[in-house]
């Protein structure tokens, strides 16, 4: 087990927190990303093997930041603190200079993050993730109406024409749509992050009454696989994780009409926010025009960030620099 002796620094007291259901309803309530969810750790811990920290900073006895960290060994140097999508706070509270001297008593060499924030002043970059944010508050008749005439088409003749749109646990499902997205990835050149195992464990874990979930919506036609949207939410946020089209059937339409189903699944459960979760206009034109189709705005997110813990981890950093 990873321990570590609790420390004040910055006006936060940071410790290992246990309660993993204590730990998403504090990261619903902080706006965190899923990615930072005992949901997504324990998933990965029990398809992958995937061990995970769970780090709660307190002011006083209030949780007002979190951080899961993914250990992972660099050869013959030591550790390296992963934390995708976070950590997360409480505005105004001051992460960086407790939590890093946490993970230093830890053992970690290196802090590297990905912090789940909208830069607005951020300079044009290829090294910025960029992505599409739908305000759900809007509502449904002016989401529709922001919907690309075309796209809003689409997802209508689907339905008329007899698509079907169901939500689904079942094993052989998961893996026709893992399978799908499989064959996308393949298409285009680019590795999907996922297995079946980890999209079965998301899914068996969830209930609906906890503030983390994952969901996967498929659309069908005559038995047929045609289109499927994978997606987390936390607390009043929704993220689309993986999805895909197969595009023998793309004239079908269900993709668009897969989406739109989350959309309404989305403002059903009072979800204010759904996050399309990334866009490349250069190397995906298909997706991005598809995404950019739903009447979102794009946004710009924090660069992966890394700091050295240690002098293994300054020496670690230059090549650390150039894979960034």
């Amino acid at each position: 087990m990873l321990t570590a002796p609790d420390l004040l620094q910055a006006g936060l007291r940071w410790q290992e927190l246990h309660d993993l259901q204590a730990w998403d309803s504090a990261l619903a309530t902080l706006g965190g990303h899923p990615l930072q969810s005992a949901l997504w750790g324990e998933a990965r811990r029990l398809a992958e093997g995937v061990q995970c920290l769970y780090l709660a900073g307190y002011q006083a006895d209030n949780i007002v930041a979190l951080a899961r960290v993914e250990p992972r060994r660099v050869p013959l140097l030591g550790r390296l603190a992963w934390i995708p999508r976070g950590p997360v706070a409480a505005p105004g509270a001051e992460v960086a200079p407790g939590l890093e001297r946490y993970l230093r008593e830890c053992g970690f060499i290196v802090s590297a993050s990905t912090p789940w924030q909208r830069v607005d002043d951020a300079p044009a970059s290829k090294l910025s993730p960029r992505t599409i944010w739908i305000d759900l508050a809007v509502g449904r008749e002016l989401l529709m109406q922001n919907l690309d005439s075309q796209w809003r088409y689409g997802a209508r003749r689907a339905l008329r024409e007899g698509v079907q749109i169901d939500q689904t646990s079942s094993p052989a499902t998961i893996s026709g749509f893992y399978r799908l997205c499989m064959t996308i990835s393949q298409a285009k050149g680019f590795r999907l992050p996922a297995s079946a195992e980890l999209m079965q464990q998301l899914i068996t874990l969830s209930t609906a009454s906890a503030p983390i979930e994952a969901r996967l919506f498929i659309a069908s036609f005559d038995g047929r696989l045609l289109a499927g949207a994978f997606v987390m939410r936390a607390g009043t946020h929704l993220h689309y994780l993986w999805g895909g089209v197969d595009r023998e059937h793309a004239k079908l339409r269900g993709g668009e009409a897969v989406q739109w189903a989350v959309i309404e699944w989305a403002l059903a459960n009072g979800c204010t926010l759904y996050d399309l979760e990334g866009i490349d206009p250069v190397n995906n034109p298909g997706t991005y025009q598809f995404k950019k189709k739903m009447g979102g705005s794009e946004v710009t997110l924090s660069r992966l960030s890394a700091h050295a813990l240690h002098w293994k981890g300054a020496l670690l950093m230059p090549l650390m620099r150039g894979r960034m």
